[in-house]
């Protein structure tokens, strides 16, 4: 006796569609709004930000992070319903979730590198553009740290925010939401 189901294909381009829509457009939401960090090229050629920079990196971070919040449980939200609530909905949920995280990175720096040259020539003031990856930021070893490839992995963690979302709504869902056949 086979158990297994089988489901539509419109059970995994709808998800790819919302993932590649909620991705597109969070990229573009991250990349037109956040600002630039301002500096300056010394003569020796070393890049000094001005006073006051460290606002405009906070708030490229955690503009970032809310807009992966929002981009989690709005991609479980239109995801994981109706015959796509069970295990196997989950990781398509998930999988559409990394999908629109990688989107939404991919589009929104090159967005913002777009928009900010970054710097010039010696003693030139410059604007550069904000990045998700977070440099220096480790798990085990101290900040600024090179840290191996474990430092080189944790400095991507705003990427957890969306399919973290999308898995705690999808947890929520299922521990007090009905059953589909309930509704």
């Amino acid at each position: 006796m086979n158990t297994s189901v089988t489901r539509p294909p419109s059970a995994l381009v709808v998800p790819a569609v919302v993932a590649a829509v909620l991705g597109a457009a969070a990229g573009l939401l991250w990349g037109l709004t956040v600002p630039g960090v301002r500096g300056l090229v010394t003569p020796e050629g070393d890049v000094l930000f001005r006073d006051g920079q460290l606002d405009n990196f906070f708030v490229a971070t955690t503009a970032f992070a809310g807009i992966s919040l929002a981009g989690g449980l709005l991609t479980a939200g239109f995801v994981f319903r109706g015959r796509l609530r069970d295990p196997s909905g989950v990781g398509v949920t998930l999988v559409a979730a990394t999908i629109g995280v990688v989107l939404a990175v991919l589009l929104g720096q090159a967005v913002v590198n777009a928009r900010f040259t970054g710097p010039a020539a010696a003693g030139l003031d410059f604007t550069a553009a904000p990045a998700i990856r977070l440099d220096g930021a480790n798990l085990i070893a101290p900040a600024n740290h090179p840290g191996g490839v474990v430092g080189e992995l944790s400095a991507w963690v705003l990427v957890l925010v969306w399919p973290g979302a999308a898995a705690f709504w999808c947890t929520a869902v299922s521990l007090f939401g009905r059953l589909p056949d309930e509704a």
